[in-house]
Parts: C-alpha cells; structure tokens; sequence
C-alpha cells in the first residue's frame, strides 16, 4: 500500500503517537464558476478618434464588429443626396460622439467611405480639422483660399475646390478627404448668406465677417475602375 510505503521512508513516523497531519486538497472548481471567473473581451477602443484610421478600405462587417463589438456595428440605411437612402453600416450608433456613417463600395462587401456628421463628433483629421473648425482655420491651413458650393441644397457648403492648395492632395493610399461646412449660428447673419448652388470663395467678405465652420467630415476609399 501507498500508505505503508510512506510509514517506511519516514523511519516508524506512522508509529509515533503525534496526530498525522491533514492535507487539505482543494477541489477542483465547477466549470461553470472557471468560464465565468474569465473576463470577457472587451470592444477594442476608439482611442485617439482619428477618422483615417477608424475603418479600413479591406474591413468587412464580421471585422469591424470584431474590432469593436458587435453590438457597436449595425446594419442600416443611411441618408444620401437629394432625399435618396443606401443601405450601409454604422458603427456605434447609439453614442453620437462615437458615431460613423459607413457607406459600401460597389461590392456592398466593403466600405467605400465614411462620415461623420454629428455635431458633438470626436472623430477629426489627422490635420486637426474636427467640427467646429472654421473657415478662417481651414483657409489657413490650405494656405490659400479655396472653393465651396453655396448654402441652403443638397450640396450646401460641400468644399468643391481646394484650388492648388496644401490641402490638394489624396493620401497614400488613395483615399480622398471630402469636408462640409454649415453656416454659422450667428443672429446677425444676412439672409443673402452665401446661398444657391454656386461657388464661393473661403476669402468672401462674407465668409470671413460670419465664417462658416466644418459639421461634416468624411473619407472616400478609391474605387476599382
């Protein structure tokens, strides 16, 4: 027996009238209290809220949602030009800070651009343009003026020019960054406020005295052609 083998190699121990000492085992835990003693994983965080590096142009729904959670990444239709919807993706869309617009490439596979459009947005360029920042700032950083479309349609305050400037340039994977700007909430703005679907220019006497600022920014992937 195991047990008198070990009475011999303790030289008589087991004879000796000392009480033997209790091992006390620890039973194994149940495997219901060892899944639920494990964490679970966690969204992966927005960070820094820099929209270039927010989606990918390869990312796919099953990978954003693993990135970020799959509650935070849901199918939806989203708003387009002239009153038109497409169906697209929108990550966190419960939390307007957080909130991105996601819409497909050709493939409805893949993101073929991105918005953001909240008000109260994070998410910025890697050039600090966020929302809020006006056209003085962004004139500024073109290093020269620039060209937008009037207010008050569709394509109100879309930038349709940078016209040579700083700004005038895709990135290095070819993605392009389109910006919008909104009047400013100003009680002394004119009623003929840079309005219609013309063009101005970022140096309009108007445009500097009540500068417009960015309420939407976004990032276009390149299209196979």
């Amino acid at each position: 027996m195991v047990v008198a083998g070990f009475c011999l190699l303790a030289l008589g121990a087991c004879d000796s009238k000392q009480a033997p000492v209790e091992v006390v085992v620890e039973k194994p835990k149940p495997v219901e209290q060892i899944a639920e003693a494990v964490p679970p994983v966690a969204a992966a965080p927005v960070e820094s809220f820099l929209l270039e590096t927010a989606v990918k142009e390869s990312d796919t729904l099953e990978s954003l949602r693993k990135q970020y959670g799959e509650a935070n990444v849901v199918k939806s239709e989203l708003p387009g030009a002239e009153g038109e919807t497409s169906q697209g993706w929108m990550l966190f869309p419960n939390e307007p800070e957080k909130k991105l617009l996601i819409y497909l490439d050709e493939s409805d596979s893949h993101p073929g651009s991105i918005t953001a459009n909240e008000l109260n947005s994070k998410w910025h360029l890697e050039n600090s343009i966020k929302m809020g920042t006006d056209i003085k700032a962004l004139q500024a950083l073109n290093q020269k003026p620039f060209s937008f479309f009037g207010f008050y349609w569709d394509y109100g305050g879309v930038i349709s020019d940078w016209n040579g400037g700083a700004l005038d340039k895709k990135a290095a994977d070819g993605s392009h960054i389109g910006i919008h700007l909104c009047p400013p909430e100003d009680p002394k703005l004119p009623d003929n406020y840079l309005s219609g679907d013309g063009t101005f220019q970022s140096d309009d006497p108007l445009a500097q005295q009540f500068p417009p600022v960015v309420c939407e920014i976004g990032l276009s992937f390149p299209q196979p052609e």
